[in-house]
């Protein structure tokens, strides 16, 4: 997926050293042009839209900081917290392969379903809401060859598209739809692609080679 910066967050990135290598990175998407079921152009939205001021694949800017702080900070890879115990001076956490450790503080940033946030201030279900509306995003080959533009198929209560990424070497195929809460597994793969695949049962343009290449 991609991350976008405008406005003040550029200037967070110079202050950090790393806005000239992050542009370096970008996508430097163009247009977002929608089409019809034969694929013919029927409306278009300009890059600030999606794209920002400047837009950096997610695992590109993973790379960038972490080449850049590596030598001096300490990471951990293959492992998850699994108590956190605060005091006023300090906080207690254990590990699930690590031996516990002591830290002044804790910033927990582990996505939407965090793990931190759970243990900190409970079960996710308490504050976590359903907007009714899921996505999905994969790496598909670029067989429309798209250069920096990307193409989508709108219907009511679906949206379906794709776009290239790294040079238009690869491509992002990416779907929205609209549902009621679905029962599945955050890490049962093969259940998620089994509901894409039911949600765009039918659906026209490249939709059905797109999923077949997300499967």
């Amino acid at each position: 997926y991609a991350v976008d910066f405008r406005g003040a967050s550029l200037e967070a990135l110079r202050r950090m050293g790393i806005l000239e290598e992050v542009q370096r990175h970008a996508t430097r998407m163009g247009d977002m042009d929608y089409v019809n079921e034969k694929g013919r152009k029927v409306g278009s939205t300009p890059p600030v839209v999606f794209s920002g001021e400047l837009e950096i694949l997610r695992g590109d800017l993973v790379k960038i900081l972490y080449e850049r702080t590596r030598h001096d900070v300490e990471y951990i890879f293959d492992d998850s917290i699994t108590g956190i115990t605060q005091d006023a001076n300090g906080v207690n956490v254990t590990f699930l392969n690590s031996p516990a450790r002591r830290f002044d503080l804790v910033v927990g940033a582990d996505g939407v379903h965090s793990n931190v946030r759970s243990l900190a201030f409970g079960a996710e279900e308490q504050y976590a809401h359903n907007l009714g509306l899921y996505v999905s995003v994969g790496t598909v080959p670029n067989h429309l060859g798209l250069d920096r533009k990307g193409r989508f198929f709108n219907t009511p209560g679906r949206l379906a598209g794709m776009y290239p990424a790294r040079g238009n070497t690869e491509a992002k195929a990416m779907f929205y739809f609209k549902s009621e809460q679905l029962d599945y597994g955050r890490r049962d793969v093969t259940r998620q692609k089994d509901l894409l695949t039911e949600a765009f049962a039918g659906a026209g343009w490249e939709v059905p080679t797109l999923v077949d290449a997300i499967r």
